[in-house]
C-alpha cells in the first residue's frame, strides 16, 4: 500500500471509531504515521512561512529605520545587514530599499561630512563598496530605477563627492605635519583611483606655492613621502628640493639649512654655500651660521664661496691652526679645503706647511725612538731568560 493510500484508510477508520487515535493506531499504525508526518511537514511550512516573513519584516523594518541611526558605525553595520539579507529577502525587501534609497544616501554622507580626510576616505571606500553590492544584488528583482541608482552612485560617491572633498582638503590645508597622515593616505587612494591625474595635479598646484625655502613644516613633511606614497610626487618633491639648492642665487633660510644638516644632507648645505651668488643673504648666512657650529666644513663652505662680503674668515682660520696644532688630521684638512691659501696668503700657508711637516717628522722620530726602545727591551728580556735557562742547566 502507498502512502497517500495508508493516507486514506487512517480517515476511514477514524471516522468509523468516532476519531479514536488509539483504535486507529492499533488497527492502521502506518496510516497513523503518515498523517503524522503530514502534520508535522505541514508545520515545518507553516514555521518556515512565518519565519521568512518575519525576517522579510524586519528587514523592510531595517530599510526604513536606518535613515535614523546617529552613528556612522551603526549605520555602516545595518546596511551590511541589509546587503545580506537583500538576496534572500525577495522583492519586498528590494522595493522598500528603493524607496529609500536617496534618505540611505543622505544620510550617511550627513554622518561623514565632519571627519577628517582619511576618515572620510575609509568610509566613501566603504559605501562605494557597498553600493556596488547593492546593485549586483538586487538585479535580480528587474527594479531597473533601483539597479541605475546604485551602480551610478558607486562611481559618482568616489569621482565626484570624495575627489571633492580631497580638493576642499588640498586647497585648504598649510601642509606641515600635522598633514602627513592625511596627505599619505590621499597619495595612497589616488594611486588606485581613476582621478589619479586630477588628484596629483591638485596637489602639485598647491605644494608650488610653498616656499621650501623658509618653511621648515614643510620640509618635515616632504621628508615623510615616499615612493611608495607616490612615485610622481616623490620625484616632484625631489627635483624642487634640488633645484633649490642648485640655483646659485636662490634664497633658503638659515632654519632650513639647518633642517638638512640635521638631517644627513649636509653635502647639499655646503655646496650650495660654497655656490652662493647672492652677497646680501650669503652675508645674512655669515652672520647666522658661521663659527657656530662644530663641523668645520660649514665653515669652509664659506671660506670656499669667493662672493665678496663683510668677513673675518683669515683670522678664523689662523685661529683654527693656532689652537689645534697637534691635531694634524684637522690642519691638514684646513688646508686642503678651497680657498685656504687664497685667504692666508702664501707666505702663512708655507709656514703652515713647514711647521706640519716638522710635527710629521717628529712624530715619525718619535715613532722610531719608541720602536727601537721596544726592541732594547724585548732584546733584554730575552736574554734574562737565556741566562736562567743557562744557569739551571749548570
Amino acid at each position: 500500500m502507498d502512502f497517500f493510500n495508508y493516507i486514506k484508510e487512517f480517515f476511514s477508520i477514524a471516522a468509523q471509531n468516532n476519531y479514536d487515535l488509539g483504535v486507529v493506531y492499533e488497527q492502521t499504525p502506518q496510516g497513523f504515521y503518515s498523517v503524522l508526518f503530514v502534520l508535522f511537514v505541514l508545520v515545518l511550512i507553516v514555521f518556515y512561512i512565518v519565519r521568512r516573513n518575519f525576517k522579510i519584516n524586519n528587514a523592510v523594518k531595517l530599510s526604513n529605520t536606518i535613515v535614523n541611526e546617529k552613528s556612522f558605525e551603526d549605520f555602516d553595520k545595518n546596511l551590511q545587514q541589509l546587503i545580506n539579507e537583500l538576496p534572500k529577502r525577495g522583492e519586498k525587501l528590494a522595493t522598500s530599499i528603493n524607496e529609500n534609497k536617496e534618505l540611505i544616501l543622505s544620510q550617511e554622507l550627513d554622518l561623514i561630512k565632519n571627519f577628517d580626510i582619511s576618515k572620510k576616505i575609509e568610509c566613501y571606500l566603504s559605501i562605494s563598496d557597498k553600493f556596488k553590492k547593492l546593485d549586483s544584488d538586487s538585479k535580480k528583482y528587474n527594479i531597473s530605477e533601483l539597479n541605475s541608482f546604485f551602480s551610478e552612485k558607486s562611481e559618482t560617491l568616489l569621482n565626484e563627492n570624495l575627489f571633492n572633498e580631497i580638493k576642499t582638503f588640498i586647497k585648504n590645508t598649510s601642509f606641515d605635519t600635522n598633514d602627513t597622515i592625511h596627505l599619505k593616505n590621499i597619495l595612497k587612494y589616488s594611486n588606485n583611483s581613476s582621478s589619479k591625474s586630477e588628484i596629483l595635479d591638485l596637489i602639485k598646484n598647491e605644494l608650488s606655492k610653498l616656499s621650501l625655502a623658509f618653511n621648515v613644516e614643510f620640509n618635515k613633511l616632504i621628508k615623510e613621502i615616499s615612493k611608495d606614497d607616490s612615485k610622481e610626487i616623490y620625484q616632484y618633491l625631489e627635483k624642487k628640493v634640488t633645484e633649490m639648492f642648485e640655483d646659485e642665487n636662490s634664497v633658503i633660510s638659515a632654519k632650513v639649512l639647518n633642517f638638512f644638516i640635521l638631517n644627513d644632507e649636509k653635502q647639499k648645505v655646503f655646496t650650495y654655500i660654497s655656490n652662493l651668488k647672492n652677497s646680501i643673504h650669503l652675508q645674512q648666512l655669515y652672520f647666522e651660521l658661521f663659527g657656530k657650529d662644530e663641523d668645520i666644513d660649514l665653515d669652509l663652505a664659506f671660506v670656499a664661496n669667493d662672493t665678496k662680503i663683510d668677513e673675518d674668515y683669515k683670522n678664523y682660520l689662523d685661529n683654527k691652526f693656532t689652537f689645534n696644532w697637534s691635531d694634524l688630521k684637522l690642519v691638514k684638512h684646513i688646508l686642503e679645503a678651497p680657498r685656504v691659501l687664497e685667504t692666508i696668503g702664501h707666505i702663512h700657508y708655507r709656514n703652515v706647511l713647514e711647521r706640519i711637516e716638522n710635527l710629521e717628522t717628529k712624530k715619525d722620530n718619535n715613532k722610531a725612538i719608541s720602536q727601537a726602545l721596544e726592541i732594547a727591551r724585548r732584546a733584554e728580556f730575552i736574554a734574562n731568560e737565556a741566562k736562567q735557562i743557562a744557569n739551571k742547566s749548570k
